[in-house]
C-alpha cells in the first residue's frame, strides 16, 4: 500500500544521507509499456507511480533517479512505451526539483 511505502521510505531516509530511486518501467500496467519484455499484469498507473515517487522526493534526500526497462523498438508498441516514459519524467521530476529547493 502507499502508506506502507511511505513508512518504509521515511524509515530509510531517517538513516541515510542520500537516496537512489530506480524505476523499472515494467511495474506499470502493460498497456502503458506494451514493448516491455517483462510486463506486470495489473501493474500501476502513471498516477500511482507518480505518487510513490513524490513520497520519495519529499524526503529531500533523493540524489539519483534511474529509469530502466524502456524498449523503444516494436513499432507502435515502442512508441507508446517511449511516450509513457516521457510522460512519467515530465510529471514526476518537477517534484524532485521542488523537494531539492525546499531542502536547500
Amino acid at each position: 500500500s502507499g502508506d506502507g511505502f511511505a513508512t518504509a521510505v521515511q524509515r530509510v531516509a531517517a538513516k541515510v544521507d542520500d537516496l537512489y530511486v530506480h524505476i523499472d518501467l515494467d511495474v506499470l500496467d502493460p498497456s502503458l509499456v506494451p514493448s516491455s519484455s517483462t510486463p506486470s499484469p495489473g501493474g500501476m498507473s502513471l498516477r500511482q507511480l507518480d505518487r510513490l515517487l513524490g513520497t520519495a522526493f519529499a524526503t529531500g534526500k533523493v540524489r539519483v533517479v534511474a529509469v530502466a526497462g524502456l524498449n523503444p523498438g516494436a513499432g507502435q508498441r515502442g512508441q507508446r512505451s517511449v511516450h509513457t516514459a516521457h510522460s512519467l519524467l515530465v510529471t514526476s521530476l518537477p517534484q524532485w526539483q521542488q523537494a531539492e529547493v525546499g531542502s536547500a
